[in-house]
């Protein structure tokens, strides 16, 4: 996942409500610019994803995948919203 679908990805994701917090192998390409990490940081296609608001027992995580896609990022921020 080049640093773009992630950005547009936690777009999508942040509109569910709450703060996020990013976990996995994505958290290094939220947190560094791409161009400064080897390829291997971008072959993942999903982001994990850990909502932080509530308390720890109502706290839920969501894993999505990414499509290179502009349609499909689409899809999903239709999914996304029926799933808020």
């Amino acid at each position: 996942m080049k640093r773009e679908e992630l950005d547009d990805l936690l777009i999508l994701i942040s509109r569910l409500g709450g703060e996020i917090l990013v976990v996995g192998s994505q958290a290094i390409l939220a947190a560094v610019p791409e161009e400064r990490l080897p390829a291997e940081a971008t072959a993942s296609v999903e982001v994990d994803v850990a909502f932080l608001d509530g308390d720890e027992e109502s706290r839920t995580s969501l894993t999505v995948r990414s499509v290179s896609t502009r349609a499909t990022t689409r899809n999903t921020m239709s999914t996304l919203k029926a799933l808020g």
